[in-house]
């Protein structure tokens, strides 16, 4: 990629929605893009199979190698490769972290992680690289970047209703408590991190949007949708409740809501997104 700064940094850039994300970002005219990948080559190739030209990754896309968990790593994406105090950072910031699931001989808990704390780990991580190059010392909210990240239903509570139908109610709060756990405390992290207004009480975002999707399905493939027509919505306090969504589907969401209209409407919420 070219010395342009990103517009666009993003964290676990080979998992289905970001993937899909990434892809509507390429295809566009107007983005230049960092992606942290522990196996760049991976990321390559699922984007040349969904007809990126290679032209375009070697113009408009850096893939720095490493770890979200790796703080040297986190700063390098960030920065586009320049982690330095005070360096200008991506002003759009996604992350589509999560474990991989491990099943288990457990009654109480059936389903764990290869990395039972990465989503909290890894948060921990990016709001401490934003605060060593000096972003919660902006002196405006406005200066700071956009945070998005895909979270799952199954959490609302106490915060707000349940979002999940009674169907499938036993799988998430019994067989995913896992999974769930980890990633509640990320939410946490992140909500926590949003600049007040003003943007002087040392937030590290100007805005957080979370998006809680139902049960995902399908592939990385763009292709492999129903349609932003078919997407219902909801919010914290009036969730969307359904069964699942295709990943296609919340990758495009996401490029559409927060890539392309930078938030508006949906800052400071919890996206629920299903069929």
């Amino acid at each position: 990629m070219s010395t342009t700064p990103p517009t666009l940094a993003l964290f676990g850039a080979t998992g289905g929605c970001t993937s899909a994300l990434l892809v509507h970002a390429l295809r566009s005219s107007h983005h230049t893009i960092s992606a942290l990948a522990r196996t760049p080559s991976k990321l390559t190739s699922q984007l040349l199979a969904q007809g990126i030209p290679q032209s375009t990754l070697s113009s408009r896309l850096l893939i720095t190698p490493g770890s979200a968990t790796s703080l040297a790593d986190v700063k390098s994406c960030l920065t586009a490769g320049q982690p330095t105090p005070n360096n200008t950072v991506a002003p759009i910031i996604v992350s589509g972290l999560g474990g991989t699931p491990v099943f288990q001989w457990s009654v109480r808990e059936p389903v764990a992680l290869d990395n039972p704390t990465i989503c909290q780990d890894a948060a921990r991580v990016l709001v401490q690289a934003l605060q060593e190059l000096g972003v919660d010392r902006l002196p405006t909210a406005e200066q700071k970047p956009l945070f998005a990240f895909i979270s799952t239903t199954g959490i609302s509570k106490p915060r707000g209703p349940e979002d999940v139908p009674w169907l499938f109610r036993p799988l998430y709060h019994w067989g995913l408590a896992v999974p769930h756990r980890d990633k509640r405390v990320a939410e946490d992290i992140f909500r926590g991190a949003a600049a007040a207004e003003g943007g002087k009480d040392g937030g590290v975002f100007v805005g957080v949007v979370g998006v809680r999707p139902s049960l995902l399905m399908g592939t990385n493939d763009v292709q492999d949708r129903k349609g932003l027509e078919k997407v219902r919505e909801g919010r914290e306090q009036e969730p969307a409740v359904g069964y699942t969504i295709r990943r296609a589907d919340v990758g495009e969401w996401i490029f559409r809501e927060v890539v392309e209209k930078k938030g508006e409407g949906w800052r400071g919420e919890m996206v629920t997104l299903t069929y």
